[in-house]
């Protein structure tokens, strides 16, 4: 395995570990319920107004374009902060503590991958949050 793909993916583990919580168990217990808050208002607001979306268009089609960009605002906005949530509290995570430095120094590794690896990591991070926030809502409005 290489040096990028080995610091990918524990960086990514980073993600979901935490010395504050007692045990791995408590900490994606609490990751799951963080989600389920931050998903829940997308998935609520997009079944309860599809049929009005529909019905709407099939009563009056010239109000598909209003109605596509008071939804688009809307869950463009939900996107946004969720994501922007998500990433405040991932933000930690984004730095290089003392241990890795301790860890990661003696290595014959260079800054760059160490760098593009954390970044890369936290990328995928943000890249599966906005993929379980705004997949289903594309798939039920396409």
């Amino acid at each position: 395995m290489s040096p990028f793909r080995m610091l990918f993916r524990e960086f990514f583990e980073q993600f979901f570990a935490s010395e504050s919580v007692t045990s791995d168990m408590r900490m994606r217990q609490a990751m799951i319920a963080v989600m389920a808050f931050m998903l829940t208002p997308g998935y609520m607001l997009a079944a309860s107004s599809f049929t009005r979306f529909a019905a709407a268009l099939a009563l009056a089609p010239q109000t598909g374009e209003p109605l596509t960009r008071m939804f688009t605002t809307i869950f463009m906005g939900l996107s946004t902060v969720s994501i922007s949530l998500i990433a405040a509290f991932a933000w930690e995570a984004l730095t290089l503590d003392r241990r890795d430095a301790m860890v990661l120094g003696p290595l014959p590794i260079s800054r760059a991958t160490v760098v593009g690896a954390k970044l890369s990591a936290m990328g995928a991070f943000l890249l599966g949050a906005c993929l379980a926030i705004n997949l289903p809502t594309a798939v039920m409005f396409s």
